[in-house]
């Protein structure tokens, strides 16, 4: 919880829902409990990607409100009718533009666009408050029978461990 984060957000476009290159608008409001930065310079690795092709969306075409961040159709995106798309705002840029709500629950956010005007609430999600281990490596230098080894244990913890009071645990096989 309360951590920064990356969201995408994936949808579709309705039937009428057609969005003009460099005029038409996407709208993500984010729960109460998010916190969205309200400086749009720091959404600048935000992204939109139609059709599996990414395109940067410049921090002069991102405004943000409150809890909304409202995006301008880049004028080298086309998406039509139907259309499938998906929206990254990415937490590897600092300062960091969204940071999780502070308590585990299972959230929602809503989307609408300026030709789709009604706001459509996402799936739930959850935050939680664990802190999961990822991308866990072992390299075994040597790997013989019996012989004394040297172990490379690499990976990756979502939340900071703090110095002094942290700790790592490994338990290796019997």
């Amino acid at each position: 919880p309360a951590l920064t984060s990356q969201y995408t957000i994936n949808f579709n476009v309705g039937a009428n829902g057609r969005l003009v290159a460099g005029s038409s608008t996407i709208t993500i409001t984010f729960n109460g409990s998010t916190t969205v930065d309200q400086a749009a310079a720091n959404y600048n690795n935000t992204s939109i990607t139609v059709d599996a092709v990414p395109t940067a969306i410049p921090t002069t075409d991102i405004s943000v409100s409150g809890q909304a961040v409202t995006l301008t159709i880049p004028s080298t995106v086309s998406i039509d009718n139907n259309e499938s798309l998906s929206i990254s705002l990415d937490r590897t840029v600092s300062p960091k533009p969204i940071t999780n709500p502070s308590s585990s629950n299972d959230y929602t956010l809503q989307v609408k666009t300026s030709v789709e005007t009604g706001n459509i609430t996402s799936n739930s999600y959850t935050i939680s408050s664990d802190s999961p281990v990822t991308n866990i490596s072992v390299s075994v230098f040597t790997n013989i029978v019996n012989d004394a080894s040297t172990d490379t244990v690499s990976f990756r913890v979502q939340n900071s461990l703090l110095s002094g009071s942290g700790t790592i645990t490994i338990t290796f096989p019997s």
